[in-house]
């Protein structure tokens, strides 16, 4: 129970301060996500999301940030939800991009969901 609380306080940190997410999580910029050019993996549905590779929720959740950053820059978040699909984690980020356009990016945390 305590590592979902962490889990849900960390993520919620962004939407509660109105800080960016680079104040929230600085430091190392190396993604953990699985072929971050893979265009089959564009984050749209649970079949085409992001893979992210991190061992940890807190990498987790700092590689889905950093990923919005480099392909959706000027974003903004609204929303992130924890879903379960196919027996696998997912992350879904609703987010407003630069343009206005308001979209859903899925995230697969398997690998790192409920690790410290």
């Amino acid at each position: 129970m305590k590592r979902y609380l962490l889990l849900f306080a960390i993520l919620s940190l962004p939407l509660i301060s109105r800080a960016s997410v680079k104040d929230i999580m600085p430091g190392d910029t190396t993604l953990h996500v699985a072929a971050p050019h893979d265009t089959l993996r564009d984050g749209s549905s649970y079949e085409k999301a992001i893979m992210i590779e991190a061992t940890t929720d807190f990498q987790g959740v700092k590689d889905e940030y950093a990923w919005l950053r480099k392909n959706y820059p000027g974003s903004k978040t609204t929303k992130q939800a924890l879903m379960m699909h196919d027996k696998k984690s997912f992350d879904v980020l609703s987010v407003v991009t630069a343009d206005g356009k308001a979209i859903d990016l899925y995230f697969d945390i398997s690998k790192s969901f409920g690790k410290m």
